[in-house]
Formats: C-alpha cells, structure tokens, sequence
C-alpha cells in the first residue's frame, strides 16, 4: 500500500493536512497530520509521508510499533518517546507533536486523498 504524488497538481492549499488531522486526532490542526507538503520552489511543493520500509520498527525497544493488517501503528501506552523511531525514518515522514505521547505516521486511512481537491494524492492498494 502506498499514497502517489502529483506534485504537478499540488497548489500546497493543504487541505489534506487538515483532513487528516481531523480523521486521526479529531482536530482541525495540520501540526497533528501523519504527512506534511512543504514548498520546495515558487510552485513546487513535496510531500513527506510514510512509504512502510519498516525503519522504524527495527529501532523501537519499547515495541511500541507494530505492523497489523500490513500498516504500521503505534500502542501509545508502550511508546517512551525516545525518537529513535523519528531518527531512523529516511523519509523523514515520523512526525512529533508537543501535546502527544506517540509518534505520528501515515496509516493510509484515505482521508488526504479524498479531501485533497486537486486529486494530488491517490491511495494504492
């Protein structure tokens, strides 16, 4: 499974920030997304999310990720916080908020792709 990018079609409007903060944490806050778009050029933007290499399950002690159903995820009661996770990712797509206890990463729930209004993003299964 995986999410495409069409950078060509991205305007960066970051709806699908949004939308996937409210699917996952129940709030309209993109800092708490599971992937980020960052402008790279005046009308070039890139995308930083999870493509399940598997990094950061080989580094968390604690055990805290695990894979089910094929998709990462995350038990916030075992998650120490130690970042190591956040360290190891080459995508740099693990993201970190002050007012959570657990990591966030991408877990393909769909909600960016079927916001996003440029049809920049397409879940592949």
């Amino acid at each position: 499974m995986r999410i495409d990018f069409y950078p060509e079609r991205c305007t960066g409007c970051r709806i699908c920030e949004m939308a996937c903060s409210i699917r996952n944490e129940g709030t309209i806050n993109p800092s708490k997304a599971r992937l980020r778009i960052y402008r790279e050029a005046i009308d070039k933007f890139v995308i930083k999310i999870c493509n399940l290499c598997g990094e950061c399950v080989k580094v968390c002690n604690p055990k805290a990720i695990y894979i089910e159903n094929g998709i990462f995820k995350v038990n916030d009661k075992k998650c120490t916080m130690c970042l190591e996770c956040l360290k190891a990712c080459p995508k740099e797509a693990i993201f970190i908020h002050k007012d959570l206890r657990y990591p966030l990463f991408c877990i393909f729930c769909g909600a960016c792709v079927a916001n996003c209004p440029q049809k920049a993003l397409a879940l592949i299964r």
